[in-house]
């Protein structure tokens, strides 16, 4: 994305929220944040990296190399260093 286009879309989020919109960040923009979450059946909080973002749900890899989906509903929250994440237990 050139510069004139990145300042355009600025001067439109600032616009609307100036006008009294709410602007929400984009859900395919958490591909590549960590997260933590709970599974249905599972006691602990696991964690792990986003690495595909579907519709409504994520697609996450774990420490361990298994790749789990997860609900919108089940992510506690996101992260943007790998440190943050795992210190929520």
């Amino acid at each position: 994305m050139d510069k004139k286009t990145r300042k355009t879309i600025h001067a439109c989020i600032v616009y609307l929220k100036h006008h009294g919109y709410e602007v929400r960040e984009k859900e395919g923009n958490k591909v590549g944040k960590w997260a933590a979450y709970r599974k249905v059946g599972m006691e602990p909080i696991l964690h792990g990296k986003i690495i595909y973002d579907y519709t409504s749900c994520y697609l996450i890899r774990r420490k361990n190399g298994c790749n789990d989906i997860v609900g919108f509903d089940e992510i506690i929250d996101f992260f943007d260093d790998k440190s943050d994440c795992y210190n929520i237990r």
